[in-house]
């Protein structure tokens, strides 16, 4: 029936609604409330096996990924992961040490009711969060790494969550973005999809279904450094370094 309900307005109404802050929430918020589940609900049931290695509390960090922490840390490191879904795709342990893994996604609750359903359980369980709200939720200068997949541009405020994204990360720290390439064109901008990230003239920039184009790169350029920009096949992959000063 939500699924239903939700086509109905991606036919007839989202199409007709003007440009607007409050035209933007309703359509996020219908996707996330009617559909929002749908992709990991069924991504669980019919992969498990496939995706039971994320379950595993010593899955190691992707070369990638432990390639950007810091140097030298005295305590565990501190990593964020943005949109994480019911389960992090961000490995547990580097150079046998345990990090300390904060995944959030604002679906968080009925994350946790689907893993309990299928009898699992995250070695570092989803809460609840929200990109456009990460300075409430978490200090300033205070990750050593941030992750996101498949998930910045399924926000709100994608401009909005990089920005924050910066604020959290200690100085020199560095945000690591793996998103498909335009995926709001691609969807026709059903459901989450509202969003699209490309490059464009060496910019890593943002855009939506009007054309409006927003250039991260310039909107960072006083707090961070867009240190790379790769595209791999229909995928988009950036690294931010947050500037010392």
């Amino acid at each position: 029936m939500r699924h239903a309900a939700y086509r109905l307005i991606h036919r007839f109404l989202n199409p007709i609604l003007p440009d607007s802050r409050l035209s933007t929430y309703f359509r996020w918020k219908a996707a996330l409330t009617l559909v929002g589940t749908e992709f990991h609900s069924e991504n669980l049931r019919k992969n498990r096996a496939k995706l039971e290695r994320l379950f595993d509390p010593t899955m190691p960090l992707q070369p990638e990924l432990s390639q950007l922490l810091p140097e030298n840390s005295s305590v565990s490191f501190a990593v964020l992961d943005v949109g994480a879904g019911p389960i992090s795709k961000v490995g547990k342990v580097v150079d046998g040490q345990s990090i300390d893994l904060m995944p959030i996604d604002p679906l968080a609750d009925a994350y946790q009711q689907l893993l309990a359903g299928l009898d699992l359980q995250a070695p570092f369980p989803t809460q609840k969060g929200y990109g456009e709200k990460l300075t409430e939720q978490f200090p300033e200068n205070y990750f050593d790494l941030i992750h996101a997949r498949n998930s910045i541009d399924h926000c709100q405020d994608p401009v909005v969550v990089l920005r924050n994204c910066v604020r959290v990360l200690k100085p020199g720290c560095s945000l690591y973005l793996n998103h498909y390439r335009n995926e709001g064109i691609a969807a026709n901008y059903y459901g989450l999809h509202q969003w699209n990230f490309d490059q464009l003239g060496g910019q890593f920039v943002v855009s939506d279904r009007f054309g409006k184009m927003t250039s991260i790169s310039s909107v960072l350029k006083d707090w961070a450094c867009v240190t790379s920009i790769e595209i791999q096949g229909d995928r988009i992959i950036v690294v931010i370094q947050k500037r010392y000063s």
